[in-house]
């Protein structure tokens, strides 16, 4: 793997050791800790030291790079209408990575599943790092706004597509805090309240992965949903 900054490189080499031995070691839960919460890199995509368009940093994150949020669920923040995620990086510090593109719309990073984070490869930059925020037990809602018309699925499957659908700018609300992700035929779905007290599955990104079909929205956003939340307490 080429490495851009020498920062990087020799915080990967000592990050490199950390996920080994979290690898290793038993599960979050079993040691008293939260559960890691974390995402793949989509390409070569710069650190912000802040959560601004305008804070890049000379250190990278690679493609197929795995970033760990600093909390669960992770820290979102917003310049404008772009959502930033605070992770962990080299020598205990924290960066902040963009969720999509401002050209195109393309999600940069996307979520992965619980199973996933708990089992980093060496390129895990925040890998074993042990720099997971406190659960909030789920008292906070999880919402997203909807980016582009989808059909619900009636699970993390392709084929599972239903005749309900969101619309562009419904609300649609997590089921649980941080939410729950499935990845299936290289799609990432998230459990979601619907009607009736059901719940159903809505994909992150479109099929051939151009355009993000949810955007992560605010705690104080998903106090206040409008009337067409789908998930509305």
């Amino acid at each position: 793997m080429t490495i851009i900054s020498k920062s990087f490189r020799k915080a990967l080499s000592l990050l490199g050791i950390a996920a080994l031995a979290a690898i290793n070691a038993p599960p979050a839960a079993a040691q008293g800790r939260s559960v890691s919460y974390c995402f793949v890199v989509q390409d070569t995509l710069s650190v912000f030291s802040s959560p601004s368009s305008t804070a890049a940093t000379p250190d990278r994150f690679l493609r197929g790079d795995i970033a760990y949020a600093i909390a669960n669920p992770p820290t979102v923040r917003f310049d404008g209408n772009r959502a930033f995620v605070e992770v962990a990086i080299y020598g205990g510090n924290r960066g902040w990575l963009p969720r999509l593109s401002t050209i195109d719309g393309v999600p940069l990073i996307v979520d992965l599943t619980t199973d996933q984070c708990r089992n980093p490869p060496f390129n895990a930059a925040g890998g074993g790092g042990g720099i997971v925020g406190g659960d909030n037990g789920g008292s906070l809602p999880y919402c997203y706004r909807v980016q582009m018309a989808t059909s619900v699925f009636s699970s993390p499957n392709v084929g599972a597509a239903t005749g309900d659908r969101f619309l562009v700018g419904d609300i649609a609300y997590a089921t649980t805090n941080p939410p729950t992700a499935v990845v299936q035929g290289g799609r990432s779905f998230i459990e979601v309240a619907i009607y009736g007290g059901n719940r159903a599955w809505v994909p992150q990104r479109s099929a051939n992965g151009n355009q993000a079909i949810l955007m992560d929205l605010s705690t104080a956003q998903c106090n206040n949903p409008p009337a067409q939340a789908a998930g509305r307490r």
